[in-house]
């Protein structure tokens, strides 16, 4: 009914987090992220996938749009920095030559 059965194909989103103390292993867990709360409400059903934790919960409408981005929009499009006064020459090299 939350649409986070594994045939309802939830959205997964794996969550690492540190440890409860320093010395702790980092603790990773798989959030499945269902359907809408309410027909176009941003916000969604979600649980964590361990069946440890069979509870459900909602989670907010900011957090859905960063996790269902393109794979494309996390990469940093800036590969360097560079203050353009600084540069006196610069030359292209195609790959023939």
């Amino acid at each position: 009914p939350f649409g986070l059965d594994v045939s309802q194909e939830p959205l997964r989103v794996q969550v690492t987090v540190p440890g409860p103390t320093p010395e702790a292993r980092p603790i990773t867990q798989i959030l499945l992220i269902g359907k809408p709360v309410e027909p176009g409400s941003p916000s969604r059903f979600a649980r964590l996938e361990s069946e440890s934790s069979p509870g459900v919960f909602t989670v907010g409408g900011p957090l859905v749009a960063e996790v269902s981005r393109d794979p494309l929009e996390w990469l940093d499009r800036q590969l360097l920095t560079v203050d353009v006064a600084q540069i006196r020459e610069m030359e292209v090299i195609s790959p023939t030559g």
